[in-house]
């Protein structure tokens, strides 16, 4: 188990005494373990993250991403992330080659 999987887990006592707090941790992208009898039960997430796993569950194949995700999941943040992108408009808009540029890269160094 990792161990962000493992500071991520709270008892379902836990859950009963701090529920708001528990789940303000899942919306900000925290995913919270609940266990009971000190077995994993349950997960609490972002409900973008859960509709988004759900989305893609139906057309993601590991075999055809080349490696670029370690699971689903993963392949689910980023989707996330991108359309929490396109959907911000309180912020400028920066263009691969920009960034890049912030970082002294070109697209021949990724090569």
């Amino acid at each position: 188990m990792k161990r962000e999987q493992l500071e991520n887990m709270v008892s379902v006592t836990d859950l009963a005494n701090k529920a708001s707090a528990i789940v303000q941790k899942a919306q900000s992208g925290s995913p919270q373990i609940v266990l009971k009898h000190n077995k994993p039960a349950a997960v609490l997430m972002d409900i973008e993250l859960y509709l988004a796993i759900a989305e893609l569950s139906d057309v993601w194949h590991k075999d055809l991403d080349d490696g670029e995700w370690t699971d689903i999941i993963d392949y689910a943040q980023t989707v996330l992330a991108v359309k929490r992108a396109e959907a911000d408009t309180s912020g400028k808009r920066y263009t691969f080659d920009e960034l890049l540029d912030s970082v002294g890269l070109t697209r021949d160094d990724l090569k």
